[in-house]
This record gives C-alpha cells, sequence and structure tokens, in this order.
C-alpha cells in the first residue's frame, strides 16, 4: 500500500494536472498572504518537488519582506534543499538580517547550500549602499 501511494504521488507530480494543481495552489497561498498561507508556503519550500519548491520561492519573493521571520529559521534546520531554498529567497530580497545565518551556511556540508549562501551574500552585498559595513567586508573575502 505504501509503495502504491508513492507511485501514485509520483506520477501526480508528471502529470500536467498535478502541475497545474501545485501553481493553483501556491498562487492561492500568494495571494491570501497571511500568517498561515506563509507556513504553508514554507512546507512547500520542504517537499521533495523542486517544482513546488520553485513556486513557493517565487512567491515568496512576492510577498517580500514578510516573509523574513518564516525563512529565517529554515536556514538552521531542515534538508539540504529546504536550506538552499531559504537562502535564496532571503539573497534576492536582500534581507541584511540572514548575514549572521548565510554566513554560517557558506561553510555546509552540501555543496548546494554553500553555493546558494555564496550568492545570497553576494547579492545583498550588491544591494548594499557603497560603504556599508557588508561591502567592506564582503571585499576583505
Amino acid at each position: 500500500m505504501s509503495d502504491d501511494k508513492h507511485t501514485s504521488r509520483a506520477l501526480d507530480a508528471l502529470n500536467t494536472r498535478g502541475l497545474a494543481g501545485k501553481r493553483e495552489y501556491v498562487r492561492g497561498l500568494e495571494q491570501r498572504r497571511d500568517e498561515e498561507a506563509l507556513s504553508l508556503l514554507v512546507e512547500c519550500l520542504c517537499d521533495e518537488s523542486a517544482y513546488l519548491r520553485e513556486l513557493a520561492e517565487d512567491a515568496l519573493l512576492k510577498i517580500g519582506a514578510r516573509a523574513t521571520p518564516v525563512l529565517l529559521p529554515l536556514l538552521d534546520q531542515g534538508l539540504w534543499y529546504t536550506r538552499s531554498s531559504a537562502a535564496r529567497v532571503l539573497g534576492r530580497l536582500a534581507r541584511h538580517d540572514a548575514i549572521p545565518g548565510l554566513t554560517q551556511l557558506a561553510g555546509d556540508a552540501n555543496a548546494s547550500v554553500r553555493d546558494a549562501a555564496r550568492e545570497a551574500l553576494a547579492r545583498i552585498a550588491q544591494h548594499a549602499p557603497e560603504g556599508s559595513p557588508i561591502v567592506s567586508d564582503a571585499g576583505r573575502s
């Protein structure tokens, strides 16, 4: 029974309707923008489906800075793809409050996580005003 359930989920993920359903689900959460919707988008970042994670990342970017409090804890926990997703979103949002967590992730055992953290730090540095500490520190790396 368990194998049937997993097979069914995998086929659903490859099914056009399954992909459309995921897209509509995430769009609905993005439009709601309430605390529950943010929590459910975080769950999407924890999903095995790269497609669902990408949709959730895009939705969180559109929500903007309000998503930061739910993303910061993900830098310290979860599977590698969850940490990578959180790092990407925080970097694209240029969130300076994510710098400590991203700096820690830049030394992660997983190469994808390290790369995402380093790219996020570089994005944040690009958006920092000239002469700010992040720009000065980034130049020393």
